[in-house]
């Protein structure tokens, strides 16, 4: 197994904190019982997704490069993502199933809406093909399927011609990127192709998220090659500009592309003021982010709800601090059985 980056660890510790804060102190639904409580600034908690697409776009590469084969890699990924998912989703359903009395959270009640999670593809598809309503059982796994999108681009690439496989991301990723908008200039908003691109964009949605992924592998081949000048700096930063417009307010996603830049060129600078993110607590916290992510929504905003008559507003702190114990179980005793025996 090659050697883990401790501080790519505490990167997923502010991203994973900042996702649980959006979703456990932002109000999601009418009765929701915080209300303004909370700062303002938690409802930007979801760029932290956008962090994690950043840190995967530098550890991907990282990870095929110590990977002989594409048969290797995709068996260590589904061993790294299926267990975590397939336990975590069953938990969810029994919890919405049990304790959603309001059915508050109709999609986590359905059986059916497994299939998506742990297939981790979009649940459109699976509508198209029955013909019947899919949805996720969390929403938050929407960014799963991204990721596999990222993971098999890249995989195909560098098994194709590993040499090449910086340049020829670059070239992907900016062909990507362009895709959503070449028919919209071309065509009008009426035109069937023009309907059927958008939604094929919709279905294969990581040309909305490329940039981020680009903006890591960046990072990677500065950090692979020793800090010299990287060629496709421009393209990168073309590329994440291309995803920024889908928001109204722009200012959240360049503040986080911001924080990307500062911590992976203090990580390359191997910087001091990186110590923190070091911190044994907080590479924990880090490394065990993935179940901590799966379990965190649907299954908190039902608890947190159900008791914050009791506990007020240290409800979603209180299920923090449970859940970090769940990912914590779960990574020593389950999903690490899976990754030491591949």
């Amino acid at each position: 197994m090659h050697q883990r980056i401790p501080v790519l660890d505490g990167f997923r510790c502010i991203a994973i904190l900042l996702v649980l804060f959006y979703h456990l102190t932002t109000p999601q639904t009418t009765h929701y019982p915080h209300n303004d409580f909370f700062p303002g600034f938690t409802r930007y908690g979801y760029t932290g997704v956008f962090l994690f697409f950043t840190i995967s776009g530098f550890i991907i590469p990282f990870s095929l490069e110590h990977t002989p084969t594409l048969r290797l890699f995709i068996k260590k990924r589904f061993l790294r993502l299926f267990p975590a998912m397939l336990l975590c989703s069953l938990i969810t359903l029994l919890i919405a199933r049990n304790l959603d009395t309001n059915h508050e959270h109709p999609a986590a009640h359905e059986f059916k809406n497994l299939l998506p999670s742990l297939t981790f593809t979009n649940p459109s598809f699976w509508t198209i093909i029955t013909r019947t309503p899919f949805h996720w059982i969390n929403g938050s796994y929407w960014t799963l399927w991204v990721e596999i999108q990222f993971y098999a681009i890249a995989a195909l690439l560098y098994y194709w011609r590993p040499q090449s496989f910086f340049k020829n991301f670059f070239l992907a990723a900016t062909l990507i990127g362009a895709s959503k908008y070449g028919p919209t200039l071309l065509l009008h908003n009426d035109n069937p192709f023009l309907l059927n691109w958008k939604y094929c964009n919709e279905l294969f949605n990581l040309t909305f998220n490329i940039g981020w992924f680009t903006l890591g592998v960046f990072f990677y081949q500065l950090y692979k090659n020793n800090k010299k000048t990287s060629p496709f700096f421009i393209s990168a930063m073309l590329i994440f500009l291309s995803d920024i417009d889908r928001f109204q307010i722009p200012i959240p996603s360049i503040t986080t592309l911001l924080l990307a830049i500062l911590l992976f060129t203090l990580m390359i600078k191997n910087s001091p003021l990186l110590l923190p993110l070091k911190l044994p607590l907080i590479t924990r916290i880090g490394k065990i982010s993935y179940g901590l992510y799966l379990i965190h929504e649907v299954a908190g905003l039902i608890l947190v709800n159900k008791y914050y008559p009791y506990l007020g507003p240290l409800s979603p702190f209180i299920f923090i601090l449970a859940a970090i114990g769940f990912a914590e179980l779960s990574y020593r005793f389950f999903e690490k059985r899976f990754l030491t025996s591949r």
